[in-house]
């Protein structure tokens, strides 16, 4: 294995206008099935253009297991199109200074539990961190074997 995913970051403003436990349960539908005993969960207030409040919100897995089974349920929901999307985004979208893959999903879709790309400001930052052990790490091949894109 010369690649692995070392660690998930979500990240997610929450306005105040917005419900909180609705964003947690978009959050829920981004991780079925996984123990959230495995999360490292920070929020940090910030203050918005006319002084409103917002929340940020991280939610962090870095347990091996963890990581992987919630690569793999969101490679099963994303579309052929939004893979094809990423694929052809990829420059764009990795940092090779962090080893760091990035997306970003429509947050309203998630809560009707639907998993869309977006580039609009209402969503849900996933970044997946990555650690190779070798020089010659091809991230882009590992992302397509772990179904992520094409």
């Amino acid at each position: 294995m010369e690649i692995i995913a070392s660690k998930l970051t979500f990240s997610f403003s929450v306005h105040v206008t917005e419900v909180m436990e609705k964003n947690m349960t978009a959050l829920s539908n981004l991780t079925k099935g996984i123990n959230q005993d495995h999360v490292i969960i920070t929020e940090s207030l910030l203050e918005g253009g006319y002084g409103n409040p917002i929340k940020f919100i991280e939610a962090s897995f870095t347990k091996t297991t963890t990581v992987n089974k919630i690569i793999k349920y969101i490679s099963s929901r994303l579309s052929d199109e939004d893979k094809e999307y990423l694929g052809s985004e990829f420059e764009n979208r990795f940092d090779s200074k962090r080893s760091t893959f990035f997306l970003r999903f429509d947050k309203n879709a998630i809560y009707a539990d639907k998993l869309l790309i977006t580039d609009s400001s209402n969503i849900i930052k996933l970044a997946i961190k990555l650690r190779a052990f070798t020089k010659q790490a091809n991230y882009k091949s590992f992302l397509i074997e772990s179904g992520i894109i094409i």
